[in-house]
């Protein structure tokens, strides 16, 4: 993951916050920007040829209220006074939105006034716990008491040594632990009788009793002795059992045998690799198994926790890698070195897949934020796509763009789903582009880009009237025609087919911050998933050799061909070299082309990892700031971070 910027660079290429009366435009950037103070404010002057005349539509925001006539108590009887109504006093009328006059000038924030917008309350309930398979405890049988011997009769002679009683436990029936255990096992009744002295009278009966007085009280410790060396026994088979399923070494499964876990694939879309490559290996067992995209983030972490049943090779979104990092092995340099690794992927995935203990994963496909265009709405209105975010805001203005409102001011259509939390779909991966391409920190909610970001997603919410949450969810609404644009990744293009077969669509670059200096990268925001192996798997160096082959090119186009077949949209590939063939394409086109300038970071939806994973904690910290609590926001993106041992930006 790329460390977001310093804060503190200045930042010429800034988010534009219109005033309350016009929204923004932008200029370029010979023009000065204009002092902070109470200045005279720069004439910037305008061409001689033509002069456009600049016609403000007076549409009133909201009809003034009526002034009402002071009402005249009727007389009542005198049981108590009542002050006198007071008149209504009409409240000022709002001035109308103008269309784009003077040109903004670089680094200049004029924030509206933004209503506070609902946002979801964080619910971050305790992890869940990962259970395990309870031991077993093994019944101890019981043991029968050997009985001693018939003591003789003694006849008082000289002084002789006596013989020691048999002891209940027999060497040779005791399992050989260790030496202490052994020990232990010594009974205390194999200390010498007393010996017996001359001169004193036989009594069998005395002799008999005292010895079933001993056996009755050394039975009850050998009885405690007995199941506590079970116990210990048992627990030592169990962790020799469990050494066993692991193959010893601490690994688990069988050598040659592959399970692989994946969520953007069906099995029909990589039967012919895994049969084409069984064909060179015939040694190897390959199982794709699909895991549904619900819950699956918590599922993966119990089955690894657990062991039995867990994947050797699973697929992971590309921000994972810090709540997997004691999962994942690192890739083998005998398999591929890391140079070879960047010089074959894009610098991004590289970042990402790169931790401190070595490279995590290999990415059978690319994906990241693009912007959908409804072709039919753009030409009805006369509009072209957007390449600025001043386009998008002209586009979004309702009295100069695409959005249409009903008289009772209800949005019937949408120029552009942003705005809000609870129904834009991928918002915090939209929220993290516009961080980048302002330069402001993801965990500084003080710095004043990063409120100017956050104001201006804001921005196409309450304060345009542009999209609201009343509006189904942006795919959703996309499908259906209720909004002319949203920004999504590329895989969400199979879902608005399905949706919506007919509808006339295409993507484009993403808008991007005017530019003083031309040579200045766009931004783009990567949001993949890329397959890693399992620390733990006997058939982990197997594992890689697969995913080697697998993201290679014959390999790569093997899978396309796949979805094609399937009736399902081409992915994009990680490898720029073979991207060339959708460089023309009306859904690709546009990924690939912003593919080398692409970032990344923690904020990413639609990765279903749950309550407590990264992704939906970091999420829930920035709705706070949307609704302008931005000191607990910060304290807890901190949090988060901390966590999960992510280094926090300086």
């Amino acid at each position: 993951m790329q460390d977001p910027n310093n804060p503190n660079t200045t930042n010429t290429n800034a988010f534009p916050i219109p005033p309350n009366d016009a929204p923004a435009t932008f200029s370029g950037s010979t023009q000065s920007v204009p002092p902070t103070t109470s200045q005279p404010p720069v004439v910037v002057s305008q061409p001689e040829t033509q002069q456009p005349e600049i016609i403000t539509p007076e549409v009133p925001v909201s009809a003034p209220v009526v002034p009402l006539e002071p009402v005249q108590p009727e007389p009542v009887a005198p049981v108590q006074s009542q002050p006198p109504v007071e008149p209504v006093i009409p409240a000022p009328q709002v001035e109308p939105i103008a269309p784009p006059s003077e040109p903004l000038q670089p680094n200049r924030f004029d924030i509206p006034p933004v209503p506070t917008m609902p946002a979801p309350e964080p619910v971050i309930p305790p992890p869940s716990p990962v259970t395990s398979s309870p031991i077993s405890p093994i019944n101890p049988e019981p043991i029968m008491p050997v009985m001693n011997p018939p003591v003789q009769p003694v006849v008082p002679e000289p002084i002789a040594q006596a013989v020691p009683p048999t002891p209940i436990y027999k060497p040779e029936n005791i399992p050989s632990v260790s030496a202490p255990v052994a020990s232990i096992l010594t009974p205390a009744s194999n200390a010498a009788l007393p010996i017996q002295t001359p001169n004193v009278s036989f009594q069998p009966n005395a002799i008999a009793a005292s010895n079933a007085t001993k056996k009755k009280s050394a039975f009850p410790k050998i009885a405690l002795i007995a199941v506590a060396i079970l116990l210990v026994l048992s627990g030592i088979l169990f962790a020799i059992m469990q050494f066993a399923g692991t193959g010893g070494g601490g690994t688990v499964g069988t050598k040659g045998e592959i399970t692989w876990w994946g969520v953007t694939l069906d099995e029909k879309d990589v039967e012919p690799l895994i049969e084409d490559y069984k064909t060179s290996h015939p040694d190897i067992k390959i199982t794709y198994v699909k895991q549904s995209k619900e819950e699956y983030r918590e599922r993966l972490t119990n089955a690894l926790a657990k062991g039995a049943g867990a994947p050797d090779i699973f697929e992971m979104h590309n921000s994972w890698q810090p709540m997997f990092k004691n999962d994942l092995a690192t890739l083998p340099s005998g398999i591929m070195t890391p140079d070879e690794y960047k010089g074959t992927f894009y610098s991004v995935i590289a970042t990402d897949m790169t931790t401190s203990k070595g490279i995590v994963g290999i990415p059978l496909y690319y994906d990241a934020l693009t912007l959908y265009v409804n072709e039919d709405l753009f030409s009805v209105a006369l509009k072209t796509a957007p390449k600025t975010w001043i386009d998008v805001q002209n586009l979004a203005n309702p009295q100069t763009g695409i959005t249409q409102k009903d008289k009772d001011g209800k949005i019937i259509q949408s120029a552009i789903a942003l705005g809000t939390t609870d129904n834009v779909e991928y918002w915090s991966d939209i929220v993290g582009l516009m961080m980048y391409q302002n330069k402001a920190s993801f965990t500084n909610f003080e710095a004043q880009q990063t409120k100017d970001t956050l104001a201006f997603y804001k921005y196409f919410g309450a304060t345009t009237g542009n999209w609201d949450s009343s509006l189904p969810k942006s795919t959703e609404a996309f499908a259906k025609g209720k909004t002319a644009m949203i920004i999504a990744p590329a895989s969400s293009a199979y879902d608005i087919i399905q949706s919506a077969p007919a509808l006339h669509f295409k993507t484009y670059n993403l808008p991007q911050l005017p530019k003083e200096n031309p040579s200045d990268p766009d931004v783009s925001y990567a949001t993949y998933w890329p397959e890693g192996v399992w620390a733990k798997s006997a058939s982990r160096d197997s594992a890689w050799e697969f995913l080697k082959y697998a993201s290679s090119g014959q390999a790569l186009q093997k899978i396309n061909q796949s979805l094609k077949a399937n009736s399902k949209p081409q992915r994009a590939y990680p490898i720029q070299s073979l991207n060339q063939q959708f460089t023309n394409d009306p859904i690709l086109g546009s990924v690939v082309a912003l593919a080398p300038v692409a970032k990344s970071w923690y904020l990413a939806d639609h990765t279903n990892d749950g309550k407590t994973g990264l992704n939906t904690q970091l999420a829930n910290a920035y709705a706070l700031a949307f609704s302008n609590d931005t000191k607990t926001a910060q304290t807890d993106v901190l949090k988060i971070l901390n966590q999960y041992g992510i280094p926090v930006p300086k």
